[in-house]
């Protein structure tokens, strides 16, 4: 039953991108009402239909990367994994199992991938031997996930670059070096603002997070918080 309802709302949500009206998409998934549809797409997406439609769509003029500061170190929970890229998909399925336990709303998950170096510049069909921890923050899950360490998400600077169609790490390089900054060694954040395992290819949003240092002193930033937007 839960597989089915994921499935239905995962075709909910391509309606709603093809211009279907809410309530008809709500009928059309099996839900009485549009609050309870919307109950119910919010605990799959993390958003309500209306606010994960707004999100869907990137200004043309969206810049290549953006720069983006977490002023504090945060505490995580995280399932590591080495191995082949196609085991991820049941490492991120064993977080969300992990996360459900938990109690704690949809809407509270921020799950990410912890990368080293190497495989963040891989595309993930590419890498065979991937080295990646599933994390989500620590807070304000309604309690601790069973059978997940406890990790830290590093704070500094970090540049959100499409982790889906941005043009490749050279012309990025070459980015950050005409704005004074450059890549650093530190672990890369992937987020995953919907759900690879039940969010069709073309409809996926994921962001890269990459470490990096300044060639000279640069102002005028944003939180990770607010770029994820």
């Amino acid at each position: 039953m839960v597989t089915v309802r994921r499935v239905r709302l995962t075709m909910a949500a391509a309606a709603l991108r093809r211009g279907v009206r809410l309530i008809d998409v709500a009928e059309q998934s099996g839900y009485g009402s549009t609050q309870a549809f919307g109950r119910a797409f919010a605990r799959q997406h993390g958003f309500s239909p209306l606010d994960w439609l707004r999100r869907q769509t990137l200004p043309e003029t969206a810049p290549l990367w953006r720069l983006v500061h977490l002023p504090t170190a945060q505490p995580c929970y995280g399932l590591p994994y080495r191995g082949a890229a196609s085991g991820v998909e049941g490492l991120f399925d064993a977080t969300v199992d992990a996360l459900y336990r938990t109690g704690s709303a949809r809407a509270q998950w921020h799950v990410f991938g912890l990368l080293d170096a190497e495989s963040a510049l891989l595309p993930a069909a590419a890498a065979t031997a991937c080295r990646v921890t599933a994390a989500v923050l620590a807070q304000p899950l309604a309690r601790a996930p069973r059978g997940m360490d406890r990790v830290l998400l590093s704070a500094g600077w970090y540049g959100r670059v499409d982790a889906l169609h941005h043009p490749g790490f050279r012309q990025l390089d070459d980015a950050l070096r005409e704005s004074g900054w450059q890549r650093t060694d530190g672990a890369p954040v992937r987020y995953y603002e919907t759900d690879p395992a039940h969010t069709a290819p073309q409809e996926r949003r994921e962001w890269l997070y990459l470490p990096l240092a300044p060639r000279h002193r640069k102002s005028g930033s944003e939180s990770i918080a607010q770029a994820s937007g």
